[in-house]
């Protein structure tokens, strides 16, 4: 997910060892940097601009949702695809394609005829679909993400707003390897793990990640392999800030394995995750595929 451009920063307008006022993004417009977030120190700034240009982003931007991909032909059976109920999906219009998605949770089916969840809301916006619109719906299994589509056949009140829709129109389904890796460029904060977060965390950069680790690029070689640490992060993910708090293993020193030559070193990390971790890391990395596809 991208947020709207606004203007090219130089390393000078970066305050050092104060909250930032803005957040930051790559040339792309993605998420670097909350706003809120300390750089501790002048090297961490020359890091966060190693790769590229950075942008300052304006308070209020909204988020540009990417379109949903095109679902493919296939028997539409949702007991195999293995969303139970509970499962958080996240719903688009498919009439307004660029507005952002909205979560909602599977609250029951009937096998071939319908599907109830919960009214689809977030802190900001609620969705208020009339019958016969047809949304698309996207839920993470626990192996792979499932994007479907349906229509809605009904919404009722008791005991809490609740859309019926009609049994998935179409559905893709989009394995996800544990191994499958993607380029991305985010920055991060990183203590040893059980140190309580400050303002003078190191600030870090993701250069790939998976659900297995990560390859993290900083401006102190202050872990060796075996050292336990925590990497904390925001990224956009379904048109959504999220939080992410991983801890790990350093896998590797520097240069880590497979990486190039660069002026700030780089190790691996090995993640240890929850199942709740995972779900949300994959949301992440398979919009990114989506987006380097």
């Amino acid at each position: 997910m991208t947020l709207q451009k606004t203007r090219q920063l130089t390393q000078e307008d970066v305050p050092v060892g104060q909250p930032l006022p803005f957040p930051l993004a790559d040339s792309a417009g993605r998420l670097l940097l909350p706003a809120g977030a300390v750089v501790p120190d002048a090297e961490d700034v020359r890091l966060l601009f190693h790769h590229g240009p950075v942008l300052a982003l304006a308070d209020g931007d909204d988020v540009a949702a990417a379109p949903a991909a095109a679902p493919a032909e296939a028997p539409p059976r949702l007991g195999s695809a293995g969303l139970t109920v509970g499962t958080v999906l996240q719903v688009q219009e498919k009439s307004a394609p660029l507005r952002g998605l909205l979560p909602c949770r599977l609250i029951g089916y009937i096998e071939g005829e319908a599907l109830f969840v919960t009214q689809p809301a977030d802190a900001k916006r609620t969705l208020r679909p009339e019958p016969r619109d047809v949304l698309i719906l996207r839920g993470f299994s626990g192996r792979a993400v499932f994007t479907m589509m349906c229509s809605v056949v009904s919404v009722g009140q008791f005991p809490s707003p609740y859309l019926v829709l009609s049994a998935p129109i179409k559905m893709q389904k989009m394995p996800l390897r544990r191994a499958k890796r993607v380029q991305v460029r985010i920055g991060a904060r990183v203590r040893a793990q059980g140190q309580a977060a400050s303002a003078a965390d190191r600030v870090a950069v993701i250069r790939d990640i998976c659900l297995n680790g990560a390859l993290v690029q900083s401006a102190n070689p202050a872990f060796q392999p075996g050292d336990r640490l925590a990497l904390d992060f925001n990224a956009y993910v379904d048109g959504q800030l999220e939080t992410f708090a991983l801890t790990g293993r350093v896998a590797s020193g520097s240069p880590a394995l497979g990486a190039t030559a660069s002026a700030f070193p780089s190790f691996g990390v090995e993640f240890t995750l929850s199942k709740e971790q995972t779900a949300q890391l994959s949301h992440l990395i398979i919009e990114r595929l989506d987006e380097n596809a």
